[in-house]
């Protein structure tokens, strides 16, 4: 996916600009610019493909016991999809970080598709991205896909859990909802390292 190759190379601009000072206020602006234009890219990339479609690409599952979990047409669409709603949390989540520590971006209004990088929409967005990853996880689990499924999801579901994490009071409902399943998941099959990770990392956002 070309988008993932252009978000890296944003953030190796990110880093090159630490040990810069004199220039990094501008590679902060126009990383800050870069990530916001893949973010939008990727969001009229899904609803074109949606639209495509005369049947669903993807569906909600209701247990017995309440429980809801995705799937998905297919093994490509599963992949395209849980990927893509990786990247643009990993955009989202970044552009937000970036405004906290750069001084130049606190006084600048930043805006998403027309939502305030500091509203509750853009956060809502980032919850509900998460919480469909975590959703596909059963699916991603499924007996057929074996060790392929727990390796093709394992950083979608560690970005959902970051993402949660680092949410604070605003996914605590929702993390607590869903940690039972993330539990059980990474359990079933080859994800606990995974859910390691995802936590250890939680503390970059606190």
């Amino acid at each position: 996916m070309s988008e993932a190759a252009m978000i890296s190379a944003i953030f190796e601009n990110l880093d090159n600009a630490k040990s810069d000072p004199q220039s990094r206020d501008l590679k902060v602006l126009e990383s800050t610019s870069k990530l916001i234009q893949v973010v939008n890219r990727l969001e009229q990339w899904e609803k074109a493909e949606l639209s495509a479609y005369q049947s669903p690409l993807w569906w909600t599952v209701t247990t017995a016991d309440g429980e809801i979990y995705l799937w998905f047409r297919n093994l490509e669409v599963a992949s395209c999809l849980v990927n893509l709603w990786a990247f643009r949390i990993i955009c989202l989540t970044n552009v937000i970080q970036l405004r906290r520590e750069s001084p130049s971006l606190l006084l600048q209004a930043i805006s998403i598709d027309g939502k305030s990088i500091d509203g509750v929409e853009v956060t809502g967005e980032i919850i509900q991205l998460s919480t469909q990853i975590i959703q596909s996880m059963e699916f991603w689990t499924q007996g057929k896909l074996g060790i392929y499924g727990a390796a093709s999801a394992a950083m979608p579901l560690q970005t959902a859990i970051q993402a949660l994490g680092g949410m604070g009071s605003d996914s605590e409902a929702g993390s607590r909802s869903y940690s039972k399943t993330v539990e059980r998941i990474v359990e079933k099959r080859g994800f606990k390292g995974c859910l390691v990770r995802g936590i250890a990392m939680e503390s970059k956002w606190n």
